[in-house]
């Protein structure tokens, strides 16, 4: 691996962990139902700097569908209280903007390095920025033990989450040596479908029309952005 391709990826480690903890600030600040949405606009911004940095060409359907599938997120994501226009303006709200105009960056970044030496490697150096700059933040507020403790506690789900997350970032890194990084990055976004349906069916939760809408159209349309990928 030259300097270069580790650059790219110590850059692209570093906007995602900054963009982690202003999501998880953006979360303490505001409620998930109302934040939810505004995270589909990382699509807009992958795709724009897929286009102008890799010279990466998105067609018109595809951008069509593309745009489709973010306006099923957003329905799918709306609850009730989005219509009263004082909770689009919360602190959570703008910070969430942030986080996700930074991730798209991340995304960008983690697609771009993956081409330029491998997947695996990638969401190694990816990591590992994580990891040191996590350990960084939690010295300096001093939260080490409580970590432990909570490890402990929970040791099942952490264990099950580094394993699910880990695959998922593995498998989206190969996806998008293997096709169009913003196509790619548009179709993870329906992991909020995924969690919607999981609601449903698990947590016996009530969908609201707009949201039923939202699920068939992003259904929809990922499934026919599908057919371009490879």
């Amino acid at each position: 691996m030259d300097f270069r391709s580790l650059l790219i990826l110590l850059v692209g480690g570093l906007i995602m962990f900054i963009a982690a903890l202003i999501d998880f600030e953006a979360l303490k600040k505001g409620k998930l139902a109302i934040i939810e949405p505004v995270w589909s606009t990382e699509i807009i911004v992958s795709v724009l700097l897929a286009l102008f940095i890799l010279g990466e060409t998105t067609g018109i359907l595809q951008i069509i569908l593309i745009l489709t599938l973010m306006i099923g997120l957003v329905l799918v994501s709306l609850k009730s209280e989005h219509f009263h226009g004082k909770n689009w303006i919360e602190k959570g709200v703008l910070l969430a903007l942030l986080a996700a105009l930074l991730m798209g960056v991340a995304n960008f970044f983690l697609g771009w390095g993956s081409r330029e030496t491998d997947a695996l490697v990638a969401n190694w150096v990816f990591n590992f920025v994580m990891a040191f700059g996590s350990l960084v933040y939690l010295i300096y507020n001093k939260r080490i033990r409580k970590l432990g403790r909570d490890i402990f506690r929970n040791k099942k789900l952490t264990l099950s989450m580094i394993v699910l997350d880990n695959t998922a970032w593995i498998a989206f890194a190969f996806a998008m040596t293997f096709s169009n990084i913003g196509i790619v990055v548009a179709l993870t976004e329906s992991y909020i479908v995924i969690a919607v349906l999981l609601g449903v069916f698990v947590n016996k939760e009530y969908l609201r029309m707009h949201q039923k809408i939202g699920v068939a159209i992003a259904v929809a349309s990922a499934i026919a952005l599908s057919f371009f990928i490879g």
